[in-house]
């Protein structure tokens, strides 16, 4: 992380695995840390309607719907949705 920057598209998707690896141990709050940092990023460097976003907010969804966040988890989805309908014209 440290030879791209903190805020280099390259370093997101590194955050984004290392969360999905978190997820997959059970370890919501650090995972979701992680894919919130790499979101951040992404809009950042790609813009609000970019696919990696989409993509960062399923898997934030995922998160929130295993720890019981029904409406966040939908909220987000729905927004991942928007996202790839917009990108698919």
């Amino acid at each position: 992380l440290k030879a791209l920057g903190p805020s280099h598209t390259n370093t997101a998707v590194t955050l984004q695995t290392i969360g999905e690896v978190l997820q997959h141990e059970g370890r919501h709050e650090e995972a979701n840390d992680r894919f919130q940092q790499a979101l951040a990023i992404y809009r950042k460097n790609l813009g609000e309607n970019h696919p990696r976003v989409a993509m960062i907010c399923n898997f934030i969804a995922k998160d929130l719907a295993q720890r019981g966040k029904h409406d966040e988890a939908a909220e987000l989805l729905s927004k991942a949705i928007d996202i790839q309908l917009m990108n698919s014209r």
